[in-house]
């Protein structure tokens, strides 16, 4: 049987594996990812604390930090077929030849519980499965422990990395979101990924989607963590029991719409509007305003 350095793969990582690897039927996998339900995607409520939220109707990005500064891959359109509401919406741009980017924003320290809401909309016929969004987990005094991590299984005093990507399995069709995961009770050393099971949502290019993505970190000590997954109002991903973090110290405080791709088959885009991250009335967390500052590497 496969094993996690010191020890044998945790039940969360072998339920990936029997779902992703071994194509075991959704209902043997309830412990990863529960069937949709009627329910509606989750809203801030008028009690709760909405951490950050951008419409892009600035026309300008100042409320992100770019890596690399200032690359051309991001912009704000006002073309209304490529607007969710209100006149703009951030535009997302992907070249054969431009391989890497990254818009991000900080709050610091960090939260315990967030939700991140937002609404996207992949090109028509958008092509090959590119990483997404990531929420990372940096430690309180270094707001870039998560950079340059690839291939590292976290240590659950260093960092986390909660990501969120169409999923990809080798060709270059747009495939349903999924998860891909870096956390202490991982398999080595990549991204774990967790996918839709059946009925999955598919991807539609040239069509909004809204996406809400929740995540609740453990109580150092216990394994009470989870992340969950909302697709156009449907539960789609749900996975419980898991181990983030053994400190404090680790905590939500970022967000990243990555840009990155092995090679873009062709030039294409991606629409993102009405952005707005929460944490529920009864977490806990950060209270201080949000730090802006570069990104380590």
């Amino acid at each position: 049987m496969p094993s996690l350095a010191g020890g044998p793969l945790s039940r969360i990582a072998l339920a990936a594996l029997l779902l992703v690897a071994s194509a075991v039927p959704p209902s043997k996998a309830q412990a990863v990812a529960r069937a949709g339900s009627a329910d509606s995607g989750p809203q801030p409520g008028p009690t709760d604390t909405i951490i950050f939220s951008d419409g892009f109707e600035s026309g300008n990005l100042n409320l992100w930090l770019q890596d690399p500064a200032n690359n051309g891959r991001y912009s704000v359109t006002t073309d209304p077929a490529r607007v969710h509401s209100g006149t703009r919406a951030l535009e997302a741009l992907y070249t054969p030849t431009n391989t890497y980017g990254m818009i991000f924003r900080r709050f610091m320290p960090g939260y315990d519980e967030i939700y991140i809401k937002f609404d996207v909309m992949f090109e028509e016929g958008f092509q090959h499965g590119p990483h997404f969004l990531t929420v990372c987990g940096n430690r309180i005094d270094d707001g870039g422990s998560c950079f340059g991590r690839a291939g590292t299984v976290p240590n659950g005093t260093d960092f986390f990395y909660a990501g969120m990507d169409p999923d990809y399995v080798g060709d270059e069709l747009l495939r349903p979101l999924s998860f891909y995961t870096y956390w202490p009770d991982m398999s080595c050393c990549y991204g774990n990924r967790f996918v839709q099971p059946a009925p999955q949502i598919s991807l539609i290019g040239g069509q909004w989607q809204e996406v809400v993505f929740h995540i609740k970190l453990n109580t150092p000590g216990q394994s009470n963590g989870s992340q969950t997954l909302w697709v156009n109002g449907v539960k789609k991903i749900d996975m419980q029991n898991m181990r983030w973090r053994t400190t404090t110290d680790l905590r939500l405080n970022m967000i990243r719409f990555d840009n990155w791709m092995r090679q873009s088959p062709k030039t294409q885009h991606v629409w993102i509007d009405d952005v707005t991250v929460w944490r529920p009335r009864s977490s806990r967390g950060a209270t201080r305003p949000p730090e802006q500052r570069s990104p380590h590497r």
